[in-house]
């Protein structure tokens, strides 16, 4: 029986491809589905979070800890600010991350919140 942790991605993987039917399944434009299988993932950077002009949807509080761990409170702090890095839950709750889970745990936290309604 594999770990639970066993499903974890090195860098440069692919997408979740559960993540990218959902994505799919929502309704988002041909530009931002082929991003995203195009997609490998990497270690996120300081001047990524300053220089984002797009929101960054961090489903858990941990995420955002690990957020802070990685480029520093003050700039996470900034970009909570200026709406530009949300939780998912408008009340600054934790939402369940699917990794763990099947498509149906996808398309639930997808129905959650949809990033473009922007925060509460």
């Amino acid at each position: 029986m594999p770990y639970l942790f066993s499903r974890y991605s090195a860098w440069g993987s692919p997408a979740e491809p559960r993540m990218v039917a959902a994505a799919t399944a929502a309704g988002l434009s041909p530009a931002v589905l082929s991003h995203l299988t195009a997609h490998g993932s990497t270690l996120l950077t300081a001047a990524e979070v300053a220089d984002v002009d797009t929101v960054l949807v961090l489903v858990t509080s941990t995420h955002k800890r690990w957020t802070e761990e990685s480029v520093g409170r003050e700039l996470v702090a900034a970009a909570f600010a200026e709406r530009r890095i949300i939780l998912l839950d408008p009340a600054g709750g934790d939402v369940t991350d699917p990794y763990f889970g099947d498509e149906r745990h996808y398309a639930e936290v997808r129905g959650t919140r949809r990033a473009d309604r922007g925060p509460g």
